[in-house]
């Protein structure tokens, strides 16, 4: 895998769903500069369109405890480094995530901390 400016913080497991799977990134980037619509899984013997993508984004403080913005309003202070949170359906974790930037190997699925469970509220979006 190529070196990647996005760095996983956390993949937690959502409880009210367990086809869901919440992100926690660091990308070394201005929220303006990333497409979210890039993120993605490959589905084999699926065109790129019926591939997943990311819903309900979050844009988090430096230190991950406060929302700063979300899918529809970017952050208001855009620095060097974003800190994001996104729901996805169906993340295979043996297989690598797509990202604007590269793609890069993912971890286990873990509980999530306690500032997380707090700062984000799953809602289906169907």
């Amino acid at each position: 895998m190529h070196d990647t400016p996005v760095k996983l913080i956390g993949l937690y497991s959502v409880d009210e769903n367990p086809d869901v799977t919440l992100l926690e990134l660091s990308i070394d980037k201005k929220a303006n500069e990333i497409d979210i619509g890039e993120f993605t899984q490959e589905i084999e013997n699926e065109p790129r369109f019926n591939w997943q993508a990311p819903f309900a984004e979050k844009y988090l403080d430096k230190d991950g405890n406060t929302i700063i913005g979300d899918d529809i309003n970017l952050p208001k202070l855009l620095t060097d480094t974003t800190r994001l949170t996104f729901f996805f359906y169906f993340l295979d974790t043996t297989k690598p995530l797509m990202t604007p930037f590269g793609q890069f190997q993912l971890t286990q699925k873990i509980v999530q901390p306690k500032r997380i469970k707090d700062l984000i509220v799953f809602e289906d979006p169907e």
